[in-house]
Protein backbone atom coordinates (compact mmCIF):
# COMPACT_ATOMS: atom_id res chain seq x y z
CA UNK A 1 0.00 0.00 0.00
CA UNK A 2 2.84 2.41 0.83
CA UNK A 3 4.54 1.65 -2.46
CA UNK A 4 1.34 2.52 -4.34
CA UNK A 5 0.95 5.70 -2.31
CA UNK A 6 4.51 6.73 -3.16
CA UNK A 7 3.80 6.13 -6.83
CA UNK A 8 0.66 8.26 -6.59
CA UNK A 9 2.60 11.08 -4.92
CA UNK A 10 5.14 10.97 -7.74
CA UNK A 11 2.37 11.24 -10.32
CA UNK A 12 0.95 14.18 -8.33
CA UNK A 13 4.38 15.88 -8.49
CA UNK A 14 4.78 15.60 -4.73
CA UNK A 15 8.32 14.25 -4.72
CA UNK A 16 9.04 15.18 -1.10
CA UNK A 17 6.18 13.08 0.27
CA UNK A 18 6.90 10.26 -2.21
CA UNK A 19 10.53 10.19 -1.04
CA UNK A 20 9.49 9.97 2.58
CA UNK A 21 7.03 7.16 1.90
CA UNK A 22 9.33 5.04 -0.27
CA UNK A 23 12.15 5.49 2.28
CA UNK A 24 9.84 3.92 4.88
CA UNK A 25 9.17 0.99 2.54
CA UNK A 26 12.92 0.49 2.14
CA UNK A 27 13.40 0.64 5.92
CA UNK A 28 10.73 -2.03 6.37
CA UNK A 29 12.07 -4.49 3.80
CA UNK A 30 15.84 -4.08 3.44
CA UNK A 31 17.03 -5.60 6.69
CA UNK A 32 14.52 -8.45 6.46
CA UNK A 33 15.70 -9.38 2.96
CA UNK A 34 19.37 -9.03 3.93
CA UNK A 35 18.87 -11.15 7.04
CA UNK A 36 17.01 -13.81 5.03
CA UNK A 37 19.92 -14.05 2.62
CA UNK A 38 22.38 -14.40 5.50
CA UNK A 39 20.17 -16.87 7.37
CA UNK A 40 21.73 -20.06 5.95
CA UNK A 41 25.12 -18.91 7.19
CA UNK A 42 23.73 -18.07 10.59
CA UNK A 43 21.93 -21.43 10.77
CA UNK A 44 25.12 -23.31 9.97
CA UNK A 45 26.89 -21.52 12.82
CA UNK A 46 24.13 -21.93 15.38
CA UNK A 47 22.51 -25.30 14.90
CA UNK A 48 19.12 -25.79 16.38
CA UNK A 49 18.00 -22.18 15.99
CA UNK A 50 15.89 -23.17 12.98
CA UNK A 51 12.91 -24.17 15.11
CA UNK A 52 13.07 -20.97 17.12
CA UNK A 53 13.43 -18.66 14.12
CA UNK A 54 10.70 -20.28 12.04
CA UNK A 55 8.04 -19.02 14.41
CA UNK A 56 9.46 -15.49 14.18
CA UNK A 57 9.82 -15.41 10.39
CA UNK A 58 7.85 -12.80 8.50
CA UNK A 59 6.83 -13.34 4.92
CA UNK A 60 9.27 -11.51 2.67
CA UNK A 61 8.12 -9.41 -0.26
CA UNK A 62 8.71 -10.96 -3.67
CA UNK A 63 11.41 -9.79 -6.05
CA UNK A 64 8.92 -7.89 -8.26
CA UNK A 65 7.84 -5.79 -5.27
CA UNK A 66 11.46 -5.15 -4.32
CA UNK A 67 12.40 -4.19 -7.87
CA UNK A 68 9.48 -1.75 -8.07
CA UNK A 69 10.60 -0.29 -4.75
CA UNK A 70 14.06 0.27 -6.24
CA UNK A 71 12.59 1.96 -9.31
CA UNK A 72 10.53 4.32 -7.15
CA UNK A 73 13.53 5.09 -4.97
CA UNK A 74 15.58 5.97 -8.04
CA UNK A 75 12.76 8.14 -9.33
CA UNK A 76 12.75 9.98 -5.98
CA UNK A 77 16.54 10.32 -5.87
CA UNK A 78 16.58 13.95 -7.10
CA UNK A 79 14.62 14.82 -3.94
CA UNK A 80 16.80 12.66 -1.64
CA UNK A 81 20.06 11.35 -3.07
CA UNK A 82 20.46 8.74 -0.33
CA UNK A 83 17.56 6.88 -1.96
CA UNK A 84 19.65 6.12 -5.05
CA UNK A 85 22.39 4.58 -2.91
CA UNK A 86 19.85 2.60 -0.90
CA UNK A 87 18.24 1.39 -4.13
CA UNK A 88 21.63 0.10 -5.26
CA UNK A 89 21.99 -1.76 -1.94
CA UNK A 90 18.59 -3.38 -2.41
CA UNK A 91 19.43 -4.22 -6.03
CA UNK A 92 22.61 -5.92 -4.82
CA UNK A 93 20.45 -8.18 -2.65
CA UNK A 94 18.18 -8.94 -5.61
CA UNK A 95 21.20 -9.73 -7.78
CA UNK A 96 22.40 -12.14 -5.08
CA UNK A 97 19.17 -14.04 -5.67
CA UNK A 98 19.24 -13.86 -9.50
CA UNK A 99 22.14 -12.29 -11.34
CA UNK A 100 20.80 -13.39 -14.74
CA UNK A 101 17.88 -10.96 -14.87
CA UNK A 102 18.67 -8.22 -17.40
CA UNK A 103 16.08 -5.88 -15.90
CA UNK A 104 17.89 -5.92 -12.55
CA UNK A 105 21.13 -4.98 -14.26
CA UNK A 106 19.43 -2.27 -16.29
CA UNK A 107 17.86 -0.72 -13.19
CA UNK A 108 21.25 -0.99 -11.45
CA UNK A 109 22.71 1.11 -14.26
CA UNK A 110 19.94 3.69 -13.99
CA UNK A 111 20.47 3.79 -10.23
CA UNK A 112 24.20 4.38 -10.63
CA UNK A 113 23.41 7.32 -12.90
CA UNK A 114 20.95 8.70 -10.32
CA UNK A 115 23.64 8.93 -7.65
CA UNK A 116 25.41 12.20 -6.88
CA UNK A 117 28.05 12.07 -8.18
CA UNK A 118 26.97 9.84 -11.05
CA UNK A 119 28.82 6.52 -11.15
CA UNK A 120 29.27 6.25 -14.90
CA UNK A 121 31.65 3.30 -14.65
CA UNK A 122 29.23 1.19 -12.59
CA UNK A 123 26.37 2.22 -14.87
CA UNK A 124 28.25 1.18 -18.00
CA UNK A 125 29.18 -2.18 -16.48
CA UNK A 126 25.57 -2.81 -15.47
CA UNK A 127 24.22 -1.85 -18.91
CA UNK A 128 26.81 -4.09 -20.61
CA UNK A 129 25.81 -7.00 -18.37
CA UNK A 130 22.12 -6.37 -19.16
CA UNK A 131 22.92 -6.29 -22.88
CA UNK A 132 24.87 -9.55 -22.72
CA UNK A 133 21.99 -11.26 -20.90
CA UNK A 134 19.46 -10.04 -23.47
CA UNK A 135 21.67 -11.25 -26.32
CA UNK A 136 21.88 -14.66 -24.65
CA UNK A 137 18.09 -14.73 -24.27
CA UNK A 138 17.67 -13.87 -27.95
CA UNK A 139 20.03 -16.69 -28.94
CA UNK A 140 18.13 -19.16 -26.77
CA UNK A 141 14.81 -18.01 -28.19
CA UNK A 142 16.10 -18.39 -31.75
CA UNK A 143 17.31 -21.91 -30.96
CA UNK A 144 13.90 -22.74 -29.49
CA UNK A 145 12.22 -21.34 -32.63
CA UNK A 146 14.45 -23.53 -34.78
CA UNK A 147 13.33 -26.54 -32.77
CA UNK A 148 9.67 -25.48 -32.87
CA UNK A 149 8.25 -24.70 -36.31
CA UNK A 150 5.22 -22.98 -34.75
CA UNK A 151 7.35 -20.14 -33.28
CA UNK A 152 6.13 -16.73 -34.36
CA UNK A 153 9.16 -14.65 -33.33
CA UNK A 154 7.17 -12.06 -31.33
CA UNK A 155 9.60 -12.40 -28.42
CA UNK A 156 12.42 -11.29 -30.70
CA UNK A 157 10.73 -7.93 -31.19
CA UNK A 158 10.37 -7.47 -27.41
CA UNK A 159 14.02 -8.32 -26.84
CA UNK A 160 15.11 -5.99 -29.64
CA UNK A 161 13.28 -3.04 -28.08
CA UNK A 162 15.01 -3.86 -24.80
CA UNK A 163 18.38 -3.91 -26.57
CA UNK A 164 17.59 -0.55 -28.13
CA UNK A 165 16.84 0.88 -24.69
CA UNK A 166 20.12 -0.46 -23.28
CA UNK A 167 22.09 0.81 -26.27
CA UNK A 168 20.54 4.24 -25.79
CA UNK A 169 21.90 4.31 -22.23
CA UNK A 170 25.32 3.02 -23.31
CA UNK A 171 25.62 5.76 -25.93
CA UNK A 172 25.13 8.56 -23.37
Amino acid sequence: AKQTLASMRISQCNAAEASSIIAKVYDEVYSAVRDAQNKPIINMVSEGSEKESSSNDKELPDSAFLLQTCKLMIECAPEDNSLALKALDLLDLLLNQNDEDPELWYVMGIGALACEPRDVVQAKEAFQKARALVETAIERAEEADDDDDDGDGDHEMDWQSYLDLIDQQLSC
